[in-house]
This record gives structure tokens, sequence and C-alpha cells, in this order.
């Protein structure tokens, strides 16, 4: 085992002098005015929070959704109305549903070319009965915006 030797040459100690700290004084920081807050647009209550934005938003959402529901189900019943079973259809049995599809323009009227079949009751009679009930059916009550959807046309003969 080699023996280990001490330096010659030692490096000097560091002694450190500190001055006396004074105590520091340090100024307050400036106060700003604050502005109050900003009252709502519905009132004089403050902004709601975040979450019941989102709420809002969501319950403004449902109110849409059920609204276009009612609408739609009212142009249902106005196609009822006007479906008519041909009587020849009806001696020889013929049974099915037609789906039509359709564009509803913001004035209620259907929009020229958008009237397809989608699908087939199986019979050529009641797909054409389907038809003109869709066109006896204008006027439609205005939507707030074109709405295109899908619409059964049921032929039974249990009804």
């Amino acid at each position: 085992m080699p023996v280990q030797h001490a330096p010659k040459n030692p490096p000097p100690e560091k002694k450190y002098a500190f001055a006396p700290v004074s105590p520091v004084q340090v100024a307050e920081p400036a106060k700003l005015p604050v502005a109050p807050p900003t009252p709502a647009v519905t009132g004089g209550a403050s902004a709601p929070p975040a979450d019941a934005a989102q709420k809002q938003t969501t319950l403004k959402a449902q109110d849409n959704i059920d609204a276009l529901k009612q609408y739609l189900a009212r142009i249902k019943k106005k196609l009822r109305t006007n479906l008519v079973y041909p009587d020849d259809a009806k001696k020889r049995g013929y049974e099915g549903t037609a789906v039509l599809r359709f564009a509803i323009t913001e004035s209620g009227t259907i929009r020229p070319g958008s009237l397809v079949l989608v699908q087939s009751s199986g019979q050529a009679t009641l797909d054409a009965s389907a038809r003109q009930a869709a066109l006896a059916s204008e006027p439609f009550d205005r939507p707030s915006r074109e709405i295109v959807a899908d619409f059964e046309m049921p032929f039974s003969l249990k009804n």
C-alpha cells in the first residue's frame, strides 16, 4: 500500500470578514386604486362563475333541441294529415314505411331538389303517395334556419 504524503503547501484558510449589517428598510408597495367589479349585463350582480355560464349554454342548447323536436313533431303531424293511403294499395294489402328526406327553407317551403326517397316502402304506389303528401303539406311553419330531416311515412292496414 502506497504511503500518502500531505501536500507541501496547503492552501491558506480563507477568512471571511462580515461587515455589520444594518437593518434594511423596505418601503411598502404603492397601493394602486382598484376598480369596482364590473356589473353583469343582466343586472347589478357580478358575473356568474364559469361553470354557471357553461350550465346556461347547456340549457340553451337543450332548449334549442327541445324546440327542434317540437317543430319536427308538428311537421310529422302535418305530413300524416296529408298522407293518402291509395285505395288500390289497400285492396292489394300493400304495407310499408317510406322514409323521405328534405330540406325546409327559412320560408317554410321544401328546397327544390332536396326531396328524396331515403328508404322505399317496397311499393312504388306507396312511395309516390308519400312524396305527394310532402308536397301537399307545404308551406310549413317557418323554421329559424334551414332544416334537413328524415320523415317516416307509414302505411299500415291496422290503422
